[in-house]
């Protein structure tokens, strides 16, 4: 319980420290309920490499395949979100009066997300996510924001199947809940699926692909890069057990959509057990302009049980990345961070 207050200290310390250093003329969004820092600290090149939730999005076939499986049920809260959400609750949406179903978005502020999984079956459950590009989260500076969260969300169901040691198969389901031009709340449906193979502890390589509704397609476009219609691929080398390099070719579909045929990269080096540092690349052809990213994952210092347990991703309570985009001569930055206590 000591390390666990301690731990929450130092988030909010850094928090404070990050909207301080950041450039006056510069664009800078903290986003410290999402759960994508480590995909953007990566450039968010995680078609191909393992991870507990952020895959949910990026390639569900590669869902928890490292992580700890004497655990099956794993329950991911975010008291910082919570607090923040009880503290501004007549800022979580502009529209009165709220419905039940709002309060239940709300409630993804802190219980973020639950799991159960086998190593042959992974299920998943995203509770509620922020879209980046919120216009009312925009609009304000603040370091942890909760304003216009109920009319700028949505949620996602995801499942992974092993079929053999080496191939894996999985699908997510999203709702989205968007405010139209009219005020309205309006809730569309999309999906997605994956495919994961790996040949070798070495190489792992996945293929995604989504279908997003209207307007979602654009904010997880801006967002994420990634494009309604599209394939995306995957590809990462493991030099050896504490270092990962990966590659993905986004939005490679020929389809009348988004299609940039991007290439995103990603590098992360494991220093300690409770330490993994990150960096990425990517570049926008439409706007010409280059994202440099990098970040860092901390542990949660809970005790491993075993040798081969000593790093693993669902341990991890406090993921940041940073991203910088470079436009001519402006500079903008956008933070992330993913702070997740696993019960």
């Amino acid at each position: 319980m000591i390390k666990l207050f301690f731990q929450i200290i130092v988030v909010s310390l850094l928090l404070v420290r990050l909207s301080a250093t950041a450039e006056p003329n510069s664009e800078t969004f903290v986003v410290a309920s999402s759960i994508y820092a480590r995909g953007m600290a990566m450039g968010g090149a995680l078609t191909a490499m393992p991870d507990h939730l952020e895959n949910i999005l990026y390639n569900p076939a590669a869902m928890g395949l490292e992580t700890d499986f004497d655990r099956k049920i794993t329950f991911y809260f975010n008291p910082i979100g919570g607090a923040s959400a009880l503290l501004n609750a007549s800022e979580l949406s502009s529209r009165t009066p709220k419905t039940a179903y709002d309060w239940l978005s709300a409630v993804g502020l802190f219980a973020r997300a639950l799991t159960f999984s086998t190593s042959v079956f992974q299920l998943s459950a995203l509770f509620s996510e922020e879209l980046l590009n919120n216009p009312q989260h925009l609009a304000e500076d603040k370091i942890v924001s909760t304003r216009g969260l109920l009319d700028w969300n949505y949620h996602a169901v995801a499942a992974r199947l092993t079929l053999a040691e080496q191939v894996s198969l999985g699908a997510t389901g999203y709702a989205f809940n968007l405010i139209n031009d009219s005020g309205e709340l309006k809730r569309s449906f999309g999906s997605s699926y994956g495919i994961l193979m790996r040949p070798s502890n070495k190489i792992s390589a996945g293929v995604s692909y989504y279908y997003f509704p209207e307007k979602a397609d654009t904010l997880l476009f801006v967002q994420h890069r990634i494009s309604n219609k599209s394939v995306n691929m995957g590809i990462v080398y493991r030099p050896f057990s504490s270092a990962n390099l990966a590659v993905d070719f986004r939005n490679v579909s020929e389809e009348d959509n988004n299609s940039t045929n991007e290439i995103h990269a990603g590098l992360e080096v494991i220093l300690a057990n409770f330490l993994a540092l990150r960096g990425g690349y990517f570049c926008q052809p439409e706007k010409n302009s280059n994202i440099f990213s990098l970040g860092f994952g901390l542990a949660d210092f809970r005790p491993f049980r075993s040798v081969s347990d000593r790093f693993v991703f669902s341990n991890i309570i406090l993921n940041y990345g940073l991203q910088v985009e470079q436009a001519k001569r402006d500079f903008f930055y956008i933070h992330y961070m993913t702070f997740l206590i696993r019960l």
